[in-house]
């Protein structure tokens, strides 16, 4: 792998399901989170680990490049509760598989100057759980250090969209996508045309909500605009190098058929993108395209070839709530006037004037 595509730490890929009594394969499967660390250091606990929703029933998988400088045989120690393994070139070195409390297993390998790809899984069923990974040989002057030390794990980051699908019902609009996701996997570009079927590797047609993110390298600055067409709802964020957060480019927001809507935004450089997507029901469309310099203005799909995901933890902002209007101040009405009362009959008599009403 060429050097300068290397970045330091080593990608770590999380799966919540039902676990047995050993290391499941994890090879067909979809993370539900993918990020990078720089070691692998989970002391044993009872709750959960940093970033984990649960603390049971899980896999993790880890894969990097370990950088050897001098040359040797090299011991690796892997510590864990429940079982876990470690795999160097391919070759399992460590194996310390199995339903059992933190125990640590090791193992021996000759290893020249270079790159070497290292993968270390483990599994977590219920109870306490752990992992760690320790090497020692020459690079370590013969000392225990977590592998990652002095710079030695690297990873290639992938090109294209980090995607993230979220199953969600009763959608009016773009919900709070700050959640555990359902699916975590690298797109080549955000491009699904308009269609009753399920996109490929969804679970379902309807209901479901997508967050892509990532950095697109923009090589000749300017003015571009964005389009993202849709069905039903979406919304593009964009933030600049120095900009303190992201800027909303483009809302399609909502429950609608097929539309287009369109915005302008200057770009240069290394520009970060969040892209948000919800489908409720019937036809479902997402496509993401740009124009400007960098595609001699032809409205164009962002690909992987100016894109590359990201492995930080992605979140989205809270959304404003909505400001309470002033309460209108209602004055009481006045009361009407009270009527005036009847004067009083006149009295009864027998018209002599006396009212004694004799008649004289």
């Amino acid at each position: 792998m060429a050097w300068q595509a290397l970045k330091s730490g080593m990608i770590e890929k999380v799966f919540y399901f039902k676990q047995g009594s050993k290391c499941p394969d994890l090879s067909s499967r979809s993370p539900n989170m993918m990020r990078s660390v720089s070691k692998i250091i989970y002391p044993k606990t009872k709750g959960k680990w940093r970033g984990l929703v649960k603390s049971e029933h899980f896999a993790v998988r880890w894969d990097a490049f370990l950088i050897i400088d001098n040359p040797g045989v090299y011991t690796f120690y892997l510590s864990s509760d429940d079982g876990s393994k470690l795999y160097i070139d391919k070759k399992r070195i460590v194996n310390n598989d199995g339903l059992h409390a933190m125990r640590t297993a090791y193992g021996k390998v000759k290893l020249v100057r270079g790159q070497h790809y290292l993968f270390a899984t483990m599994f977590q069923k219920g109870g306490a759980s752990g992992m760690r990974v320790i090497y020692k040989g020459e690079d370590t002057q013969n000392r225990n250090r977590y592998v990652g030390y002095g710079n030695s794990a690297r990873y290639v980051p992938p090109k294209g969209f980090k995607e993230e699908v979220y199953y969600i019902k009763n959608m009016k609009k773009l919900p709070n996508l700050n959640r555990v996701a359902a699916m975590e996997r690298i797109r080549p570009h955000v491009v699904y045309a308009e269609t009753t079927q399920r996109w490929p590797g969804f679970k379902q047609a309807d209901d479901f909500a997508v967050r892509w993110t990532g950095l697109l390298s923009i090589r000749r600055g300017g003015g571009y605009r964005w389009s993202l067409l849709s069905d039903d709802g979406s919304k593009l964020y964009l933030r600049s190098n120095g900009a303190k957060k992201f800027t909303q480019v483009v809302n399609n927001d909502g429950l609608h058929g097929l539309k287009n809507k369109e915005g302008n935004q200057r770009a240069s450089g290394k520009v970060q993108v969040r892209l948000e997507y919800f489908e409720r029901g019937g036809k479902a469309c997402m496509i993401f395209r740009y124009m400007g310099p960098d595609t001699e203005n032809k409205m164009v799909p962002v690909t992987y070839r100016a894109f590359v995901a990201r492995y930080t933890d992605t979140k989205t902002p809270p959304m404003p709530k909505p400001k309470k209007s002033a309460k209108k101040v209602t004055k009481p009405k006045p009361k009407p006037a009270p009527k005036p009362k009847p004067p009083p009959p006149p009295p009864q008599g027998d018209g002599d004037g006396d009212g004694d009403g004799d008649g004289y």
